[in-house]
């Protein structure tokens, strides 16, 4: 979702653009659900297909009318930056029991002393939808959203209904003050973490048509690392928010933060070496290195954690079939190789040499201590290093 999301701002056709402003309403919902309630799978497209669902279908007959064609741009832009600035202050809406900032509460009491007695969220819901109408210049649609919000202020306006705001008790320690981004592995923080990655992806879709197309397949690769991180393990473990790997440590973050510095800086002084061809070779053995550390996972079970084990479990069993009997750490060997070819792609040569350099002594000092850890948990681990390699130059 939070990949159709981004790929709502680069997409040229109505159709992707609406999809994707749905997925990101869609999954905002989920988010603020799973604060406040249980939540499923079927919570992600609960909002579309409530009593409003009628609007959103006639956004969609309309889009294959294609006004937007007969427009000027400006019209559709201000619509896709108001869409997406409704929904963030509709998610606000939606926290408002858990927000102690005085400065926002004050905006809400303004905004509720205009409108008594419609409540905020679905006064912001319709804002949301009105914009989006906007965005892709349904301009029929946008007529009978704001008659249908007319319609409901006036019958809460005859029922007197007024809005029951209540105060959620207790400090919270994530963003804003908010159950959100504060550590703890639960729905909303996993949606959070998932939603955000797939925006990163839908980026690297979307510069797929300009120039810098290598750099966006750099952000495909790496939102799908971080995601498979979480999902292989997933499959048959307990995890933590800590699976995403993407606090993993002060120095991972400094060398893609590098890596990223080093193509634009070369791109501005020498963009002809950026396209060199051969630079390609780096998808397929991305693709190759990613197939093999995620099946080498995915195999070994509950047998992999991503940190070393000094004491060995009931269930710590030695893995020497399938993948693991050709590579004695596959995992190490792919994350090795991927990390060479993501610089590869980006034609980074300083990165790449100083990635050999760094991989290459992280892998070497760590395979060192995990192996006397093995050879102390299975007395057969020794004969089976003779017949399974690691496959990285100078490790053995």
């Amino acid at each position: 979702m939070g990949g159709l999301s981004s790929y709502a701002v680069f997409a040229q056709s109505s159709f992707f653009q609406y999809i994707g402003l749905l997925s990101m309403f869609s999954c905002f919902d989920y988010i603020a659900n799973a604060i406040t309630d249980t939540v499923t799978i079927a919570n992600f497209i609960s909002p579309l297909i409530t009593k409003n669902s009628h609007l959103f279908f006639a956004s969609f007959i309309e889009i294959w009318f294609n006004y937007r064609a007969y427009v000027p741009s400006i019209i559709p832009l201000f619509g896709l930056a108001l869409t997406i600035a409704f929904k963030e202050f509709r998610f606000l809406v939606q926290m408002e029991p858990f927000l102690k900032q005085q400065q926002i509460q004050a905006v809400f009491k303004q905004i509720r002393s205009a409108f008594p007695h419609f409540p905020l969220q679905r006064l912001v819901f319709y804002c949301w939808l009105a914009a989006l109408q906007l965005s892709l210049c349904n301009f029929l649609t946008l007529i009978l959203v704001v008659y249908y919000a007319k319609v409901e202020h006036d019958l809460n306006l005859k029922n007197k209904t007024l809005e029951n705001i209540g105060v959620a008790d207790g400090d919270f320690k994530g963003f804003l003050g908010l159950p959100v981004l504060d550590g703890r592995h639960v729905p909303q923080n996993i949606a959070f973490y998932g939603y955000n990655l797939g925006l990163v992806c839908g980026v690297g879709f979307g510069l797929q048509g300009y120039f810098i197309y290598k750099f966006g397949l750099f952000l495909i690769f790496l939102s799908v690392f971080h995601l498979l991180e979480y999902y292989t393990l997933a499959l048959s473990q307990p995890v933590t928010l800590e699976s995403f790997l993407i606090n993993h440590s002060r120095e991972y973050h400094i060398a893609m933060g590098s890596a990223c510095v080093e193509y634009f800086v070369e791109l501005y002084l020498f963009p002809s070496m950026k396209q060199w061809s051969f630079t390609n070779i780096g998808v397929i053995t991305i693709i190759l290195s990613q197939a093999l550390r995620s099946s080498a996972m995915i195999h070994a079970k509950s047998n992999f954690t991503h940190q070393i084990e000094f004491e060995k479990k009931e269930t710590h069993v030695l893995v020497t079939d399938g993948i693991y009997k050709y590579f004695r750490h596959p995992s190490y060997t792919g994350f090795f190789y991927w990390g060479l070819s993501m610089q590869l792609l980006l034609a980074n040569p300083v990165s790449f040499g100083l990635y050999w350099l760094a991989l290459f002594k992280f892998f070497k000092e760590r395979i060192e201590v995990e192996e006397q850890a093995l050879d102390q948990f299975f007395d057969k681990y020794k004969a089976y290093k003779k017949t399974a390699g690691v496959y990285i130059p100078g490790i053995n």
